[in-house]
């Protein structure tokens, strides 16, 4: 019944989007945040039910078509070096899906084409950004559509930290908990109402970046304290998500930023983001007041031991079994084990 209903809104959603495709991009974050709370509902936990929600975006790009084709050509003019950079992506990418398919063998060819949709949709969305924004104003208010729908989504996680049996929360396909094992501690991730903890983990993250930028933008004030407290509340998530790359996210975005705007960021600026930092470290603080939750926090600290570790057990390895051209697609991409049906 829950797959059926969703199928009919997804429907409702394609058809929209072929009378009105720029609106229709609103609907993406909710389908996309429905699909995996519906596939833990539907039995037997179907695969395709996490890439449905590439049907809209794929009638969306359909539909905005002739506008795309259009803009592309402005798009090179004013921006040569990213379509450039963009050029060479996908001319590596098409390298790297032949690789994968000789690894994997031409009756695995499925599993190198998952990969390279995956990698190709934010390359096209680079084009479908430029098309699709034509004032600030838009943005915004899709930026507030994300936060809403996500810090709605969230609560799923912090449910599942509380242990509150429920059946669109946990990973999917799985039963009984995830716990990482690092040197002296256990730690358990949680994917909330995500199908898996880096999913859950990449949104909390990308949340918390958002809400950064938007106390920013909006200087020292009443709303920097809103702003403020949605990134606790992502930050909050990417901590219990156990992904140490949900936090180095969130610091990684904060030093990109300052290094892109700070010549012209405003005392009222300075004075917003300090604000933002002291209510995160109060998040931080709060792990670290009891033995239980302060395994997050000493989780997210990555030792020199395992850096190197990681390069000679990780990086070298890869290369002293297949060479500097590595395995190709499909070799780290999630969920291809269901396409090789192991």
């Amino acid at each position: 019944m829950a797959l059926a209903l969703y199928l009919a809104f997804l429907g409702a959603a394609c058809a929209y989007a072929l009378l009105d495709w720029r609106r229709a991009w609103f609907l993406v974050p909710l389908c996309g945040i429905l699909q995996d709370p519906i596939r833990k509902l539907t039995p037997n936990n179907p695969v395709a039910v996490s890439f449905l929600v590439v049907i809209l975006y794929t009638v969306i790009l359909f539909a905005g078509r002739r506008e795309l084709i259009r803009d592309l050509g402005d798009f090179s003019a004013r921006f040569p070096r990213v379509h450039a950079a963009l050029f060479a992506v996908l001319l590596l990418l098409m390298v790297a899906a032949l690789n994968g398919l000789a690894t994997y063998g031409i009756e695995n060819w499925k599993v190198p084409l998952l990969s390279l949709i995956t990698y190709c949709i934010p390359v096209v969305a680079v084009l479908m950004g430029y098309t699709w924004l034509r004032r600030e104003e838009v943005l915004l208010r899709f930026l507030n559509v994300y936060v809403v729908l996500t810090s709605v989504a969230l609560i799923g996680t912090v449910l599942e930290y509380m242990r509150v049996p429920w059946r669109i929360l946990g990973l999917v396909s799985m039963e009984g908990e995830w716990i990482r094992h690092l040197p002296g501690i256990q730690i358990r991730l949680l994917s909330g109402v995500y199908r898996g903890p880096d999913i859950m983990a990449w949104h909390a993250a990308t949340l918390t970046a958002i809400a950064i930028a938007l106390a920013i933008r909006e200087g020292f004030g009443r709303r920097v304290l809103i702003w403020g407290g949605i990134a606790a509340w992502g930050f909050f998530n990417c901590i219990i998500a156990g992904r140490r790359k949900a936090i180095y996210y969130v610091i990684v975005f904060m030093a990109m930023f300052l290094w892109r705007y700070f010549r012209r960021i405003r005392a009222a600026q300075i004075f917003a983001l300090l604000g933002v930092l002291v209510i995160l470290a109060g998040v931080v603080h709060h792990f670290n007041e009891t033995e239980e939750s302060s395994v997050y926090t000493r989780g997210a600290l990555t030792t020199q031991g395992e850096v190197s570790q990681r390069l000679q057990g990780g990086v070298f390895e890869t290369f002293d079994q297949f060479g500097l051209m590595g395995a190709g697609l499909g070799t780290a991409t999630q969920g291809v084990y269901h396409l090789l049906g192991r």
